[in-house]
Protein backbone atom coordinates (compact mmCIF):
# COMPACT_ATOMS: atom_id res chain seq x y z
CA UNK A 1 0.00 0.00 0.00
CA UNK A 2 1.30 3.41 -0.88
CA UNK A 3 0.08 6.37 1.14
CA UNK A 4 -1.23 9.42 -0.60
CA UNK A 5 0.49 12.77 -0.07
CA UNK A 6 -2.27 14.04 2.21
CA UNK A 7 -1.58 11.21 4.68
CA UNK A 8 2.16 11.81 4.45
CA UNK A 9 1.63 15.51 5.23
CA UNK A 10 -0.73 14.64 8.08
CA UNK A 11 1.83 12.37 9.71
CA UNK A 12 4.52 15.02 9.34
CA UNK A 13 2.22 17.60 10.88
CA UNK A 14 1.41 15.36 13.83
CA UNK A 15 5.11 14.61 14.44
CA UNK A 16 6.00 18.30 14.41
CA UNK A 17 3.15 19.14 16.78
CA UNK A 18 4.18 16.35 19.14
CA UNK A 19 7.75 17.66 19.18
CA UNK A 20 6.79 21.32 19.66
CA UNK A 21 4.08 20.77 22.31
CA UNK A 22 2.58 24.21 21.60
CA UNK A 23 0.34 26.00 19.13
CA UNK A 24 2.09 26.07 15.76
CA UNK A 25 1.04 28.11 12.75
CA UNK A 26 0.31 26.52 9.41
CA UNK A 27 2.78 29.00 7.90
CA UNK A 28 5.54 27.71 10.18
CA UNK A 29 4.77 24.10 9.26
CA UNK A 30 4.65 24.95 5.55
CA UNK A 31 8.04 26.63 5.72
CA UNK A 32 9.58 23.93 7.92
CA UNK A 33 8.56 21.11 5.57
CA UNK A 34 8.66 23.17 2.36
CA UNK A 35 5.05 22.22 1.58
CA UNK A 36 2.28 24.39 0.17
CA UNK A 37 0.41 26.27 2.89
CA UNK A 38 -2.89 25.55 1.13
CA UNK A 39 -2.23 21.81 1.14
CA UNK A 40 -1.40 21.86 4.84
CA UNK A 41 -4.51 23.89 5.64
CA UNK A 42 -6.64 21.19 4.00
CA UNK A 43 -4.78 18.46 5.88
CA UNK A 44 -5.32 20.38 9.13
CA UNK A 45 -9.06 20.47 8.41
CA UNK A 46 -9.10 16.70 7.96
CA UNK A 47 -7.11 16.10 11.15
CA UNK A 48 -9.32 18.47 13.13
CA UNK A 49 -12.48 16.79 11.83
CA UNK A 50 -11.06 13.41 12.90
CA UNK A 51 -10.25 14.79 16.36
CA UNK A 52 -6.46 14.54 16.18
CA UNK A 53 -5.73 18.28 16.35
CA UNK A 54 -7.39 21.46 17.56
CA UNK A 55 -7.34 24.70 15.64
CA UNK A 56 -7.09 28.22 17.01
CA UNK A 57 -8.10 31.20 14.95
CA UNK A 58 -6.82 34.74 15.06
CA UNK A 59 -3.55 36.34 16.04
CA UNK A 60 -1.30 33.76 17.62
CA UNK A 61 -3.53 31.01 16.28
CA UNK A 62 -2.57 27.78 14.65
CA UNK A 63 -2.90 24.10 15.41
CA UNK A 64 -1.99 21.82 18.30
CA UNK A 65 -2.57 18.20 19.23
CA UNK A 66 -6.00 17.51 20.65
CA UNK A 67 -4.63 14.76 22.89
CA UNK A 68 -1.36 13.41 24.23
CA UNK A 69 1.01 12.09 21.55
CA UNK A 70 0.96 8.66 23.22
CA UNK A 71 -2.82 8.53 22.67
CA UNK A 72 -2.54 8.96 18.90
CA UNK A 73 -2.40 5.72 16.96
CA UNK A 74 -0.76 5.93 13.53
CA UNK A 75 -3.08 3.24 12.22
CA UNK A 76 -6.11 5.31 13.18
CA UNK A 77 -4.63 8.34 11.46
CA UNK A 78 -3.96 6.42 8.24
CA UNK A 79 -7.37 4.75 8.25
CA UNK A 80 -9.10 8.09 8.78
CA UNK A 81 -7.31 9.68 5.80
CA UNK A 82 -6.87 6.82 3.34
CA UNK A 83 -9.49 4.99 1.34
CA UNK A 84 -8.79 1.41 2.41
CA UNK A 85 -12.01 -0.18 1.18
CA UNK A 86 -11.17 -2.97 -1.20
CA UNK A 87 -7.49 -2.86 -0.28
CA UNK A 88 -7.29 -6.55 -1.05
CA UNK A 89 -9.90 -8.80 -2.63
CA UNK A 90 -10.60 -10.71 0.59
CA UNK A 91 -11.64 -7.64 2.62
CA UNK A 92 -15.28 -7.92 3.46
CA UNK A 93 -15.33 -11.70 3.07
CA UNK A 94 -16.62 -11.70 -0.50
CA UNK A 95 -13.83 -13.61 -2.19
CA UNK A 96 -11.25 -16.23 -1.41
CA UNK A 97 -8.30 -14.66 0.33
CA UNK A 98 -4.84 -15.63 -0.87
CA UNK A 99 -3.40 -14.40 2.41
CA UNK A 100 -5.40 -16.87 4.51
CA UNK A 101 -5.64 -20.64 4.32
CA UNK A 102 -8.92 -21.70 2.70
Amino acid sequence: MQMNLRTDYALRMLMALAAKEEVVSIDWLAEYYDISRNHLAKVAQDLAAAGFIETQRGRGGGVRLARAPSDINIGHVVRSLENTTGFVACMGGRETCVVERV
